[in-house]
């Protein structure tokens, strides 16, 4: 078991993160290369699975294939480092020479060389390499080991979650289809068309997923069931996740004038945050759906991101590696297609904010402008001096605003307005984002339009909104426990209630709460623009706006607008909150400590214990609104860490894993049971046949034979599971309604006392080989 483990770990890292970090080292991409190495990875990995699927090639070939592209990368990356190595000893030198006869100055007066190597008399103890512990303790390393410690001990102890009957045993039966009618049919399936592999993830899940065949493919290499992949697939997914935020959150913090310390640790909190916060309902994103595509193709959102910011903010057309972004963009799409549609809003909004900015550049540099001089070309002034044209002068001086702005884009210098103008002229970064929101504009109202064309009907219905999109049907409490909500019969407050109520799902009192922060201090984030897009722009794009939710709702997927959610940046604001709270809070607790008895204004002590209190308050609601509250008339339910804890015994795995442990030895059998226990058992033995029969649950079992099998047909082959063992109510199931909460001590129901009196009294016919707390196994003779 551990060596399958170590191997399965091996074979992550070398097929999902070095070919990406080879790839950064050719191009000399140095920036955010956590993201990239395993962007570019996974992106290498399924664009190379796409053509063996499609034309149903054997699984070796492919196998071959990324073996060979790995040595190649390898190879290149290696050779790569050399020529850098050797150029940058030469190239100093080289740099300094002149043409023939000229004097030639030492290099360090050139400014070529380091200070270790200008001057010869320096002790040669200075001259060695940096110290290894040093190196080690250096917090560009030390954080993110912390952060990663923190979260495989977290691990370690809540395990996965796997609770009955959540949607991670859905997933689990995925990876189980893959592994075993697909990877032991040993070729790809036959009839797969470029469409499907684009677009099957949307339509049905029982259809090849590259996501779940690789994660499959790993699980039978590695020589691992599939019940002890789970624990490890955790462990994988959640840590890349979350260091995936860090990584991403000190992109986003590297603008910020303050310590590197002070972002590493920012970006830190972020990833808690992240863990603790993001999710629906009561369900974590980190722990629900660690077994998810979307958790793994967030992080390519994250890296695509990365690389569109960077070229947004350039002041040039080219560079920046922005062919990684349409790269990722196809790759997510193949795998989930919600986070290709989180790259293009998330774009738009960016996009729109780059807009807002330039707008108000220009008016306010016309406004100080306007207020300093009123100067007006000549030639635009000429024909107002023309007979009859005396109400010209006054229309052109009532439109000044708007000649800076025409003179800014011809770029218009020569004159005196000219030259006070000029500094108003558009930039490259400014014609890029006008053009990219334009474009994604037409592309957003083009797809409108289609969809309401291949879907018509009206637009706003009291049916727009179908039950299942998680609307309750009932009246529910809206934080206070009098403040009560039922769903509106008006199809227009229908609509805005249940956007209202899936935001507040989603984002919780603790969400709210940072929103109200972040509106108080916003103008400490005029400078991260990736957090004004995403607190401000993204909710008016998505969920507060009709025509996405009509958008939705018409492709039948209605139930998945909360989703858009995800994108709102809410864990990088809080932990930007919590370490700038942090700082001011020990800022005025050493004032107060160092403030003089005798102060020069008696009210200061007061202001200082006020302003360490409002800090200590405001770390205290960053922390405590992470729980649920049932308390002095306040209700909020909705908190991930129902999904974060440990589960109980009685609600998970662990409820029937003796048994599991049992029939896993068994093959080729035929297993009778309830259809909840068949369920699960066919994680531990796959290759058995299981059926429910309704003669488990007979009053007379000596008469009715068990179809759709006979007696006969069972001899010698035949298992029988008699399940006892009743489980606890579920309170995830009773606050998400997810489920019901009652599903496992109702177990018992399914067998009658009849039918295992039957199979005591006759030991001619069955044998009895396994028993224990309630669980009893019979085999027929």
């Amino acid at each position: 078991m551990i060596s399958s483990l170590i191997i399965y770990l091996e074979l992550f890292i070398a097929l999902f993160f070095l070919p990406g970090f080879f790839i950064t080292i050719i191009l000399g991409i140095k920036k955010f290369r956590f993201l990239l190495s395993f962007a570019l990875s996974y992106a290498l990995l399924v664009l190379t699975l796409l053509p063996f699927e499609y034309y149903a090639q054997p699984i070796t070939r492919w196998q071959w294939c990324v073996l060979l592209e790995w040595v190649i990368l390898a190879a290149l990356a290696v050779a790569k480092t050399f020529i850098y190595r050797n150029s940058k000893k030469v190239g100093p030198h080289s740099l300094c020479s002149r043409k023939a006869g000229a004097t030639t100055p030492p290099a360090w007066q050139a400014g070529c060389l380091p200070r270790l190597e200008r001057d010869p008399a320096l002790p040669v103890k200075s001259c060695r390499g940096p110290n290894f512990l040093r190196g080690l303790l250096n917090p560009r390393l030390l954080v993110p080991l912390v952060l990663a410690a923190i979260i495989c001990g977290y691990l370690v102890y809540a395990g996965p979650y796997l609770e009955i009957p959540a949607d991670a045993w859905t997933h689990a039966s995925w990876f189980q289809w893959h592994k075993y009618d697909i990877i032991n049919l040993i070729c790809f399936p036959s009839g797969l068309s470029f469409q499907s592999l684009l677009w099957h993830q949307t339509l049905s899940p029982w259809c090849f997923n590259p996501w779940y065949f690789m994660h499959a493919w790993l699980c039978h290499v590695s020589g691992l069931a599939i019940m002890g992949f789970l624990h490890v697939l955790t462990f994988v997914n959640v840590t890349v996740f979350l260091l995936a935020i860090y990584y991403f959150g000190l992109f986003i913090f590297a603008g910020l004038r303050i310590s590197a310390l002070t972002k590493m640790m920012m970006a830190a909190v972020a990833s808690l945050f992240a863990a603790a916060t993001m999710g629906n309902n009561v369900f974590a994103y980190t722990r629900y759906y660690a077994f998810a595509p979307a958790i793994l193709n967030y992080v390519l959102f994250l890296a695509a991101m990365a690389v569109i910011i960077l070229w947004l903010r350039s002041n040039r057309w080219r560079g920046h590696a922005l062919w990684i972004a349409p790269v990722l963009l196809i790759v997510t799409n193949a795998i989930h297609t919600q986070e290709a549609l989180f790259v293009f809003i998330m774009t738009l909004a960016l996009s729109f904010v780059g807009c807002l900015g330039l707008c108000w550049r220009k008016f306010f540099n016309i406004a100080r402008y306007g207020r300093k001089q009123n100067v007006i070309p000549a030639s635009l002034l000429r024909r107002s001096k023309a007979p009859g044209c005396e109400g010209r002068k006054a229309g052109i001086q009532g439109r000044k605003l708007l000649i800076p702005i025409f003179m800014g884009m011809t770029k218009w210098k020569d004159r005196l307005a000219g030259r006070s103008f000029y500094g108003n002229r558009w930039t490259v970064r400014e014609w890029k984002n006008l053009i990219m929101a334009g474009i994604l504009l037409l592309v957003f109202f083009a797809g409108f339009a289609a969809i309401r064309h291949f879907k018509p009907g009206s637009w706003i219905s009291p049916d727009m909104i179908m039950p299942h999109a998680g609307l309750p049907t009932e009246p529910v409490n809206f934080i206070f426990r009098n403040l009560i909500i039922s769903v509106p019969e008006n199809p227009y407050l229908r609509l805005a209630v249940y956007q209202l109520f899936i935001f507040y799902q989603v984002v919780g009192c603790w969400g709210l709460f940072v929103y109200l922060l972040f509106l108080m201090m916003i103008r400490r984030f005029v400078k991260l623009p990736y957090l004004i897009a995403g607190m401000l722009i993204v909710p008016l794009l998505t969920v507060f706006n009709p025509f996405t939710t009509d958008l939705i709702v018409r492709m039948n997927q209605s139930a998945a607008l909360y989703r858009f959610i995800y994108l709102i940046p809410l864990p990088f604001v809080g932990g930007y909150l919590f370490v700038h709270f942090w700082g001011k809070a020990r800022e005025w607790f050493y004032r107060m400590r160092a403030a003089p008895e005798k102060s020069v204004s008696p009210i200061w002590p007061r202001l200082s214990w006020l302003n360490f209190a409002g800090c200590i308050l405001v770390l205290a609601g960053l922390i405590g609104l992470i729980f649920p509250i049932n308390t002095a008339g306040i209700y909020a339910p909705y908190s991930k860490i129902y999904t974060l804890r440990k589960i109980p015994a009685g609600n998970d795995y662990r409820l029937i894993y003796d048994l599991g442990t049992i029939m896993a030895k068994y093959e080729n059998k035929v297993i009778l049971t309830d259809g909840w226990t068949s369920h699960y058992l066919a994680f531990y033995s796959p290759k058995n046949t299981y059926c429910y029969a309704k003669w488990l649950n007979s009053s007379n079992p000596e008469n009715e034979p068990p179809e759709p099998y006979t007696w006969e047909k069972l001899r010698r082959r035949g298992l029988i599971v008699i399940n006892r063992r009743n489980g606890d109510l579920s309170i995830t199931g009773r606050i998400a309604k997810h489920w019901p909460e009652d599903v496992l001590p109702k177990v018992s129901r399914y067998y009658s006392f009849e039918a295992q009196h039957y199979l005591e009294s006759h030991p001619e016919k069955f044998q009895k080989i396994w028993s224990q707390d309630r669980i009893t196994v019979y085999a027929v003779r």
